[in-house]
Parts: structure tokens; sequence; C-alpha cells
């Protein structure tokens, strides 16, 4: 569904509790008509903006539930009550599974709102003129670099990721990335006390990045690590 995915995007500008609740306001919104009565400050702003597009989406979809060419009248048909009455029994069936499926649907949208979890790996940055420019964020390349350079076997799990998106938004790119680790590889790889600090969790944490950033190394690891060579001082 394009509408949702377009607002899903644009909600990952909030922290994730403020994210969560606007996917949840959104579901239950557009399938069950219910307005979020627990949305603050900028997330109910948010949700406020995008209240008309959900509006007209709910309304051609209802619309096309109803469409479809009339049924002719039938004129004379001994038999009319007896039709009319299965079709009454029938729209009566299906309205009690509707309903059940809409209480079931919506039981799911009430879940914890902590067993939300959705994974958009794209970055959203505002530009001067007020449109989106869409980046992809290298979460693969730079997991790889650093595998490389620290003879690790890193995978692009999770928590890697949320920390690179969030160095990524804070205005760092590809470059800065690679050269904390090259950094800290010629800082660390020789120590076998500091090898277990060449990790995501160290070497992206929003206290540690700027600062291996702007760190000054003594040696310099070749590629994949191993020999050393002394910088010009």
């Amino acid at each position: 569904m394009n509408i949702l995915e377009s607002h899903i995007e644009g909600a990952q500008e909030f922290e994730p509790r403020e994210r969560e609740q606007i996917y949840r306001a959104i579901i239950e919104y557009l399938y069950y008509g219910d307005e979020p009565d627990y949305l603050k400050g900028g997330a109910k702003g948010y949700f406020i903006a995008i209240k008309p597009t959900l509006d007209t989406h709910h309304a051609r979809r209802e619309a096309g539930k109803k469409g479809g060419r009339p049924k002719k009248q039938i004129e004379s048909n001994p038999n009319a009550d007896e039709v009319s009455n299965e079709n009454q029994t029938e729209k009566q069936t299906k309205t009690k599974l509707e309903s059940k499926r809409k209480a079931k649907r919506k039981q799911a949208a009430k879940q914890s709102e902590s067993d939300i979890d959705i994974d958009i790996d794209i970055d959203i940055d505002d530009s001067p003129n007020g449109e989106s420019n869409v980046e992809q964020i290298p979460y693969e390349e730079i997991i790889a670099y650093l595998n490389e350079q620290a003879v690790k076997n890193f995978k692009v799990s999770k928590k890697a990721k949320e920390l690179i998106r969030a160095r990524w938004k804070e205005g760092y790119r590809l470059d800065d990335f690679k050269k904390v680790i090259d950094n800290k590889c010629a800082h660390w790889l020789d120590k076998v006390d500091m090898r277990p600090y060449l990790q995501p969790s160290t070497l992206f944490a929003v206290s540690h990045f700027d600062e291996y950033l702007n760190h000054t190394p003594t040696t310099k690891t070749k590629k994949g690590g191993g020999d050393f060579g002394k910088y010009a001082d």
C-alpha cells in the first residue's frame, strides 16, 4: 500500500517510541476509524498532517466495497420471498464473519507497542527547499570494511544498523566510518586486550564516534590487518 509505506517512511524521523505510536495510530485509524488519544507533541502534529490523506484512502476503500452493478429487480418470481430470505441470511452471515475479522485485527493492532518491530533502511533528510532526499545507508559496506580491517566476521545486525543509522543522521558518511575503523585498528589491532573492542557497539557509539574519528593513530594496518607501518610524525 503506497500510502501506508510513505507515511511509515516519514515516521522514521521520530524517536523509536513515538514512531511505534504513529504506526499504531495509522493502522487503527485507517482500518477501524479510531482516532488516537495517546499521541503527543510532534507525533500528534504528524498524524494531524497525514490524516486527510488517510481519510481519502479510507473513503475510496469503502466506496470500492459498495461498487458493482445494481441487481435488476425481479418483476415476477413466485419464489421471491424465499430468495429474499436466503439473501438476508447470507448477508447476516457475512456481517458476522466481517465483525469477527475486524475484532481480531483490532486486537492484534493493540498489542504491546514493544512487539512492533519495523525496520526500514532508508534515511530521509529534509532539503532546504522542503523536499526529501532519500539516501540508502551502506550498512553492508561499512560492516564488510570493519570485518576486513579488523579480521572479524560481524553480521549486519539490527543493533549495528541502529548505530550506523544514528551516526548517519548526525551527518557522518561512509568515509567517516572507514576512518574510525582505520584509526582504531591501527591503535588496537596489535593489542590483545583491546582487540575485542573492535566491534560496532564500541566504534559507532555516540559517546565514542567523534573522538575516534579525530584520533591520530601512531600505527596503521595494511589491508586485512596483521602488518603495521609507522605514520610519519
